[in-house]
């Protein structure tokens, strides 16, 4: 007899896992509060869905404990991208690989993604249960009963992949971590991971829209790093964006959960304008820069060294709108240079769960088996953002998603 394999949640996850589970023969159907699913994979990627990244490794995510990056050592071994691409491949997607590691859909549109996943679940004729609000699961009768507002299920296995609370919208409203708590499962409550930084740094408003190749590095009052990373930062009205802040902010609340006696407002950010000159180099080319056009206003000096917003800021910051470039004191010149390798944006709190790219936090891995399934529930499995993992910007959480769909589908088959 077929094996009845319910999945909750319509996203990533949710829809591997119910197509490698229909592919191992179960009867499957697939739960989703939404009208439709898969809603936000296709926002993934800016609308071009990074699938997974060749340069895949343990190094890509945040982890709390020694012995979670030993389940997820593992884990991670058993599909690699090559294997993703490979299923892809077998629902016909055809994919390709830009900037030498991140794997895309040719067509570079999340909207193929979710055409052939929706396809292949019509092939495998896996039934779809739309606008369904799952308010309990229990064993009941050697099954398990899912009780919905619309009606109630029952299952020989049941996949939870209800997502995060990153973009509600979609549906990922964090209804998911309402059933482990219902459940009595041991979970690190929930926060935005991949965001942008709120920060209090006057002359925001000068600066907003300008983004700049730079580094930034995240330090505690104890002057103790965090996290650091370069590329295009983003800087804005409120404080800081772009892909290497979304990175350094994965790595706050992990760290935070480990120093009790540090809060969010004692870390700052700081931003290297010039992370490719060492800093007594910028010195001296600012200095070259101001004795060459000395009799010049100080922002007429700067033309030419940096872009009109910044000139506007530093002037600020400094009040030299009425100076001229030798009228400035060598220590000031000294300071403008420091600032612009270690320019403070004091930290005040992560943008929220309608900004931020995943959700951090979720069941801890201690509550799971290799296969997902969980150990007090053989017969309920877990996977995807519900799980306290989070990969970095790159494909690194989609693939995380594919992984556990893939292997727990194939585990509830069973």
């Amino acid at each position: 007899m077929k094996k009845r394999v319910m999945v909750i949640g319509g996203g990533a996850s949710g829809i591997v896992a119910a197509i490698n589970a229909a592919r191992h023969g179960a009867t499957v159907s697939i739960l989703d509060h939404q009208d439709k699913i898969g809603k936000k994979l296709l926002l993934t990627g800016n609308g071009k869905c990074n699938l997974t990244n060749l340069n895949l490794g343990l190094s890509n995510y945040v982890t709390i404990s020694q012995e979670d990056k030993k389940f997820l050592n593992s884990i991670l071994d058993t599909y690699s991208p090559q294997q993703i691409i490979s299923f892809f491949h077998s629902i016909g997607l055809r994919t390709t690989v830009l900037r030498e590691s991140y794997v895309y859909p040719e067509t570079e549109a999340s909207a193929s993604v979710v055409n052939v996943l929706l396809r292949e679940l019509k092939k495998l004729h896996v039934d779809i249960f739309t606008n369904q609000h799952v308010s309990s699961i229990k064993e009941k009768d050697n099954c398990i009963c899912i009780i919905s507002n619309q009606q109630t299920f029952f299952a020989d296995s049941v996949i939870l992949a209800c997502g995060g609370k990153s973009y509600s919208k979609t549906g990922s409203d964090g209804s998911g971590f309402d059933l482990l708590k219902k459940m009595n499962l041991q979970y690190i409550k929930p926060y935005p991971a991949l965001t942008s930084l709120i920060c209090n740094r006057s002359g925001c408003k000068i600066i907003s829209g300008m983004r700049n190749q730079a580094g930034i590095s995240i330090y505690d009052s104890h002057h103790s790093l965090i996290a650091n990373d370069q590329g295009q930062i983003q800087f804005t009205d409120y404080g800081i964006s772009g892909i290497p802040v979304f990175q350094v902010s994965s790595k706050i609340y992990p760290y935070l959960l480990h120093h009790k006696n540090i809060c969010m407002t004692d870390l700052t950010a700081w931003i290297d304008l010039f992370p490719y000159i060492e800093q007594e180099e910028l010195f001296l080319q600012l200095e070259r820069q101001l004795k060459e056009y000395h009799s010049f206003s100080f922002e007429e000096a700067m033309n030419g060294f940096l872009h009109k917003k910044w000139i506007q800021f530093f002037s600020s910051q400094y009040g030299l709108a009425n100076k001229t470039a030798k009228e400035m004191e060598q220590s000031t010149i000294k300071k403008l240079a420091f600032d612009m390798k270690k320019l403070p944006f004091p930290i005040k709190e992560l943008k929220g769960f309608d900004f931020c790219q995943v959700t951090g936090g979720g069941l801890s891995l201690n509550e799971l088996n290799p296969d997902f399934s969980l150990i007090k529930y053989p017969s309920v499995y877990v996977i995807g953002e519900l799980i306290n993992i989070t990969g970095e910007c790159g494909g690194f959480n989609l693939h995380w998603a594919f992984l556990s769909g893939m292997i727990a589908g194939k585990a509830a088959s069973k």
